[in-house]
């Protein structure tokens, strides 16, 4: 997958810049020299230095670096080596006070494997003294095939990233996938005091199995987010997670605090919760917490999309009403495709043609900086594509982009001849692949026939018909858009002249007037009353002056 790369800096604002707004996910600390560790090996030796002129660098030994320059440094590490990283060591700990960036290549294949047996970063302050904090930004990244399990170090929580004490955890751009905990939190175990904020990253394919082990049990196929501790969710997609518990996309407890701003949480599934516990797929709240849900798609997940209390922020998206949402509220089926590429840096649901989530979001929410009360999308969607693209913002994590559609045919024709008529469709913003479908050719509202987009550069589709005896109402092209891409519609061409002129070889024959300039053309009959005027004004003058000269 192929995006423009965000460059995310390790210490301030800027190292979660949503365009030109900054997100301050956490007060900057005081400035500090930036260090920067490239890793040269996708191996996972259990020694190694880092950096060093003789040995390579592995992504194990980078973070060991960062954890031994401590409290108060800044490390950034990126990677000259394509993954996956396969991790046969355990978890990469996080531990000694540091603000860490893991910085992933912009073409998406930075993928840090767990290898099955342990969970992939393990994020927790120095046996939580409350002097040694831990930020971590992980961007551009995968986390796949983690497993937390219900054993001696490991507790089971958090397949992919497990934060605790007050560490604060960023994830941006990013993708967790395919992670498992043997308690809770499939993908994330949010257990610190601290903010953890997902920024247009897609959590998916995670399980969480903690009925079976966990005292008291815990759910949360995507993320559990426990006590005291505060998620925000923003230009996210939380799609196909299970749980054996409850919550299988989130499962959030009493006491914490959850935001979620312009996401698409769908097709999430509670599987296994035993009697006596509300079974549901999508977003589990329990009492006694503070939410805020808004521009969010939350639907299609099974038994159930919402339980508990959500607090209803407008402009929200359920087919269905166990989320209880009512303010600009849409209970509708949101038409979204399956999870796939779609450009950006990770898998996300496009809006399928004709989905009520298109132009249904609150502007003041998807424009607002996320650092607002309360926070916004930043302007972007999960592609980093510009909202609004249409008359409003999309609702979810997706927004399609809008497109001009220019019809080019011959200046003249008559009746009975052949031409060919061509639509270009070009997108409002550029973004990986290009518009597909068809168009639609018109004569005013009579439909004349439809052709395929080429998908060549420029994307075109071409027509041929035969002008009428009358001449033409005035032609047009539809474009009918994409799971992608918005329909669009050319500007009309003039009406060609209704009455037939003589050709040299004595049969009728009628002119389609040129392509529309923006002006309005004049009625047949005003240029002849015009040209009438005209010759009765030269007329009298011409008249006045003889009876000068006869005077």
């Amino acid at each position: 997958m192929q995006e423009s790369r965000l460059p995310l800096g390790a210490t301030t604002l800027a190292a979660f810049a949503l365009a030109a707004v900054p997100l301050a996910l956490a007060a900057p600390r005081a400035a500090a020299a930036t260090t920067t560790l490239t890793v040269t090996t996708a191996a996972d030796p259990a020694t190694t230095a880092c950096p060093a002129t003789a040995d390579p660098c592995s992504l194990r030994a980078a973070v060991n670096a960062a954890n031994t320059a401590g409290s108060g440094s800044t490390v950034i590490i990126d990677f000259a080596v394509a993954g996956p990283i396969t991790l046969t060591q355990g978890a990469l700990p996080v531990n000694n006070g540091e603000d860490l960036t893991i910085q992933g290549n912009t073409a998406g294949s930075t993928v840090i494997d767990g290898g099955g047996s342990d969970r992939v970063v393990a994020l927790s302050g120095g046996g939580c003294n409350p002097t040694v904090v831990s930020t971590l930004t992980l961007s551009h990244v995968t986390l796949q095939n983690g497993h937390a399990q219900f054993a001696g170090p490991d507790d089971g929580y958090g397949g992919a990233i497990d934060v605790n004490c007050a560490d604060v955890l960023n994830l941006v751009d990013s993708t967790l996938a395919g992670n498992t905990a043997n308690a809770g939190g499939g993908a994330i175990n949010d257990n610190t005091s601290a903010p953890v904020t997902v920024v247009r990253s897609t959590i998916s394919g995670n399980r969480s199995t903690g009925a079976a082990v966990a005292t008291p049990p815990d759910g949360g196929g995507g993320i559990e987010l426990s006590t005291a501790g505060t998620l925000t969710v923003i230009d996210s997609t939380i799609a196909g997670n299970d749980t054996a518990w409850s919550g299988g996309g989130i499962y959030a407890v009493t006491g914490s605090t959850l935001t979620l701003v312009n996401d698409t949480i769908s097709g999430n599934t509670d599987s296994g919760t035993p009697a006596g516990v509300t079974a549901t797929g999508g977003v589990y709240a329990q009492a006694n917490l503070t939410t805020s849900v808004a521009n969010t798609i939350i639907s299609g997940n099974t038994p159930a999309n919402c339980s508990g209390t959500l607090t209803d922020s407008g402009h929200n998206l359920e087919q269905g009403t166990s989320c209880g949402f009512s303010s600009h509220a849409i209970n509708a089926d949101p038409k979204l495709g399956t999870l796939q590429d779609n450009g950006g840096p990770a898998k996300t649901m496009a809006l399928q043609p004709g989905s009520p989530a298109i132009d249904a979001g609150d502007d003041t929410t998807c424009t607002a900086n996320p650092t607002a009360s309360p926070p916004g999308a930043g302007g972007l969607d999960e592609r980093s594509v510009t909202r609004p693209q249409s008359a409003h913002c999309d609702v979810g994590a997706f927004e399609v982009v809008a497109t001009t559609t220019q019809l080019s045919a011959p200046t003249t024709a008559t009746p009975g001849q052949s031409i060919t008529l061509v639509a270009t469709v070009s997108p409002a913003q550029a973004i990986p692949g290009q518009p597909t479908g068809t168009v639609t050719f018109l004569d005013g509202t009579s439909v004349l026939g439809t052709a395929p987009l080429s998908g060549g550069s420029p994307d075109t589709a071409s027509f041929s018909t035969t002008v009428p005896s009358g001449g033409t109402a005035g032609l047009l092209a539809r474009y009918e858009g994409s799971p992608d891409f918005l329909p669009s519609t050319s500007p009309a061409q003039p009406p060609a002249a209704a009455s037939p002129t003589p050709s040299p070889s004595g049969s009728a024959g009628g002119v389609i007037a040129a392509p529309n300039t923006g002006a309005s053309p004049p009625p047949a009959g005003a240029a002849l009353l015009a040209a009438v005027a005209g010759a009765a004004t030269l007329a009298a003058a011409f008249g006045r002056r003889r009876r000068r000269r006869n005077a």
